[in-house]
């Protein structure tokens, strides 16, 4: 892990981002290029920066699970990004819902909310972007980029791994020793001091120490390294950096911000935007060294840094191996390294790349060293991740809340690395940032514990508890605070339970279960409040429906009219039904054309009416829509069958993102029979 989160740096330790914005500054007040972005050291740092083709930036921010520090310095991150740079749209991994937390974002700043949102964040309940959002001056989108189906296959196998991994690590602490053994006896005295120095970098990451000292070792056995320009700008930049006097900067730094006050950039922003005179800097020596500094870190790529690191690596073997028993034994090493890496789920794309080059070989020698088993559970797992990759960098380009900005995307260190080769590959401009840990690190316990929690009987979305961010905890929150204001509720740690109960009723009695594995009275009361929120509720909520299938919802449902006339009854609801013909409209919808909430739609092609249909293309973008069509498929809103249960449930469907199986023709039916159950008893009280 600390090898992959790793890139240069040393150098981003001198990246002073002073503060000198006045609390009356206005963000955005100057033009400022997102190519020359920067952060404060104490958030974190730049790793990589690739200027594409396109002037659009996708902002990769690295996420560090269940880590308290990590997950605040994301936040405060999105927030500088938003303020300085005007973006405002995030989208992540680990969830497919959306949500501006606008329900909590508008309350007002109070000591409860910031209590129990601080709360929340140590407990894992919320994380560093959904903290942003809370917070933010103006909405900040999160956007979920997750497949439901393909995450919770990807955090199987990670479940799947941790359920072994007792005995997993005894037989690798086993293998170590002896590959340890082997190269003891079978290196000469030189190869042994460079493995060793090579073992120490690799577990550690000092970069810093280990490749200078690899360059020097390189001159002296006369191994030539002009090619790998990667490896020379660090060694450039490192020099810089030794030579760099800190307590002068600081203090040139200092004295060229008392000139830009008014500015609401951060030091380095200033100087990479070209906000200082050349008569500024020219006393300035050490900001000029600096700037030579930070313009050397520019030029360096995170993938070909650490590829010309491993090629420089090995031609320094090559020169120290006396005897081919020495070079197939270090063949041999670096082989069960890789398997090592995967088997224990701490493997790059660069490595997944490199292991598919000498499968065979790899795959024979676990098989000897009974690994074989874990070894195939880690390469199961890196293919599911990486055709999460895939799909996060499709709909990064595809998603209508997405496309055609600058934006954000936190992801963690796997699929970091995967979705910068594809970005760079489609010649987009990218840069990745890694938030500052502290001191802390990262929590596998707690993280595992969210991966464990709850899942679905019908396995086919995960507890809300992992799909965290949505507008259902916005409401939650929102509700505890409230609570917290009002008195309803004694303390913090009241507040957070009641989040947590509310949030895992919510699964249990709808994503976390079949409807049929639910008790009678809970089936009958689900279907109760479902039938009250049609006109209870005061949502703003659209529906969309072909003309055609509602007069077959009608044909085959009693029910059917009077769930329309229901929604229809509500201000809050909105109804758009799409047609070919005048002919094709029932008499349902053509008695009530009046209604203020009813839109006519010609024509039955849905991807143009979200197009050019405001109703439909305003609740798109809120995340607010559901269209009920047997053969549309989006995955921007909610797709439900041709029936009467779907006028019923919509709302619920919306607002909580479950859904009970209504695939199902057993389900459908039962919850029909609740449905009339409930209008023929609600006609009895009438009656009487």
């Amino acid at each position: 892990m600390k090898y992959k989160l790793l890139i240069l740096y040393i150098i981003t330790t001198l990246i002073f981002c002073f503060p000198v914005a006045p609390a009356s500054a206005e963000p955005g007040s100057e033009t400022v290029s997102v190519a020359n972005l920067a952060i404060p050291e104490t958030l974190g740092k730049v790793n990589e920066r690739f200027h594409g083709t396109s002037d659009r930036w996708i902002i990769n921010i690295q996420d560090v699970h269940a880590h308290f520090t990590a997950q605040e310095n994301i936040g405060a991150i999105i927030e500088h990004l938003q303020n300085t740079y005007g973006i405002d749209t995030v989208a992540f991994e680990g969830g497919w819902e959306n949500t501006s937390y606008q329900e909590t974002r508008s309350l007002p700043t109070s000591r409860e909310k910031h209590m129990l949102t601080r709360a929340l964040l140590e407990e894992e309940i919320i994380t560093g972007p959904a903290h942003a959002a809370i917070f933010a001056s103006r909405p900040v989108h999160l956007i979920g980029i997750e497949n439901p189906e393909l995450y919770l296959k990807n955090r199987d196998a990670y479940l799947e791994y941790f359920a072994s991994k007792d005995k997993i690590n005894a037989q690798i602490k086993e293998a170590d020793r002896d590959m340890r053994n082997q190269k003891a006896t079978g290196y000469n005295s030189d190869l042994r001091r460079f493995d060793s120095a090579l073992e120490e970098f690799r577990l550690n990451s000092a970069i810093d120490e280990f490749v200078p000292q690899a360059a020097r070792t390189a001159r002296e056995k006369g191994v030539n390294l002009s090619d790998l320009k990667q490896v020379q700008i660090f060694i450039d930049a490192h020099a810089i950096e030794k030579i760099l006097n800190k307590d002068k900067l600081a203090a040139e730094a200092a004295r060229l911000m008392q000139t830009k006050r008014q500015s609401h950039l951060s030091f380095e922003e200033l100087l990479r935007h070209g906000k200082f005179t050349a008569e500024q800097l020219q006393y300035a020596p050490e900001t000029k060294h600096y700037l030579e500094l930070i313009q050397l870190q520019d030029q360096l790529s995170h993938e070909d840094f650490f590829e010309q690191i491993e090629t420089m690596i090995q031609r320094v073997k090559a020169s120290l191996f006396i005897s081919d028993a020495e070079k197939a034994l270090d063949e041999r090493s670096e082989r069960y390294r890789l398997a090592k890496k995967i088997i224990t789920f701490k493997a790059t794309p660069a490595d997944i790349k490199t292991f598919e080059d000498s499968r065979s070989a790899v795959e024979s020698e676990m098989e000897e060293m009974g690994l074989a088993q874990s070894l195939a559970l880690g390469i199961k797992f890196y293919g599911f991740a990486k055709d999460r990759d895939q799909i996060f960098f499709d709909k990064i380009n595809s998603d209508q809340m997405l496309t055609g900005k600058n934006i954000a995307i936190v992801t963690g260190g796997f699929h970091t690395d995967g979705l910068s080769q594809k970005l760079k590959k489609a010649g987009i401009s990218y840069m990745v940032i890694t938030p500052s840990l502290g001191k802390g690190s990262p929590d596998e316990d707690l993280y595992l514990k969210r991966l464990s929690e709850t899942v679905t009987a019908d396995r086919q979305t995960l507890s809300a508890l992992q799909n965290r961010i949505s507008d259902a905890q916005d409401h939650a929150i929102a509700g505890a605070i409230n609570a917290l204001i009002h008195g309803d509720v004694r303390d913090l740690r009241e507040a957070v339970q009641r989040i947590t109960t509310l949030y895992e009723a919510k699964v249990n009695t709808s994503s976390g279960k079949s409807f049929l594995d639910i008790p009678a009275e809970e089936q009958k009361a689900a279907v109760q409040a479902a039938w009250d929120k049609l006109t209870q509720d005061q949502t703003p909520m659209t529906l969309g429906v072909l003309a055609t299938s509602l007069a077959e919802i009608l044909k085959n449902s009693k029910e059917a009219k009077i769930l329309i006339d229901r929604i229809l009854a509500n201000p809050a609801r909105t109804v758009v039904v799409g047609y070919d013909s005048f002919l094709d409209i029932p008499d349902v919808i053509s008695d009530r054309v009046s209604s203020r909430n009813l839109h006519l739609s010609q024509g039955t092609d849905w991807q143009r009416a979200l197009r050019d249909q405001r109703p439909l293309r305003d609740a798109l973008s809120k995340r607010t829509l559901a269209i009920i069509d047997n053969e549309f498929q989006n995955d921007q809103t909610l797709i439900l069958h041709v029936s009467a249960v779907s006028l019923l449930l919509y709302p619920v469907l919306i607002e909580q993102g479950w859904q009970y199986s209504l695939d199902d023709p057993q389900t459908q039916s039962l919850i029909e029979g609740y449905l009339h159950e409930i209008i023929t008893q609600q006609d009895i009280q009438l009656s009487a």
